[in-house]
């Protein structure tokens, strides 16, 4: 005779087995979906308004997700995430540029990738490329023109 006898398996019981796994990926997934980058109340009113500022600007043809970030890298002062077409500004270098200069950067990186060319095309063009900086410059324009940025300055300062 054996110490262990098997459970009746009932089809409650197999239920409850499912639920049971199912409440336990919910958790996970979840935990898995809070970013790092979360933004609080102030940084996503900034991106609200910065987005609303870049639709006036261009209406887009592709969706674009814009975060605002408190934070201040080595590196960068925003970044475009071609995959996800997610626009990153971080919001410690306003003092240094405005946030409104830097969301024109990266809006028009998004612009570049989404609407100049098929993605074979893609890879193997530049970044910070001549098509780039036509399209940043014409964006420009446009901000300057709507009173949304400050024309560039004429002297240099030192």
């Amino acid at each position: 005779m054996s110490l262990h006898t098997p459970k009746q398996i009932t089809p409650e019981y197999y239920l409850f087995q499912i639920v049971a796994k199912m409440e336990l990926y919910r958790c996970r997934c979840q935990l898995r979906t809070k970013s790092k980058w979360d933004m609080g109340y102030k940084e996503q009113q900034e991106a609200e308004r910065l987005k609303a500022m870049l639709l006036r600007i261009y209406q887009c043809k592709k969706p674009f997700e814009l975060m605002v970030i408190d934070k201040k890298p080595k590196t960068r002062m925003g970044c475009y995430v071609v995959d996800r077409q997610r626009i990153r500004i971080y919001s410690k270098y306003r003092s240094e540029c405005p946030l409104e200069e830097i969301a024109i950067h990266e809006y028009a990186h998004h612009i570049h990738h989404t609407e100049q060319y098929s993605n074979d095309y893609r890879r193997r063009d530049r970044s910070h490329g001549e098509k780039f900086w036509r399209i940043y410059s014409v964006l420009r324009a446009k901000a300057q023109k709507l009173g949304v940025l400050w024309p560039w300055p004429t002297t240099v300062i030192r």
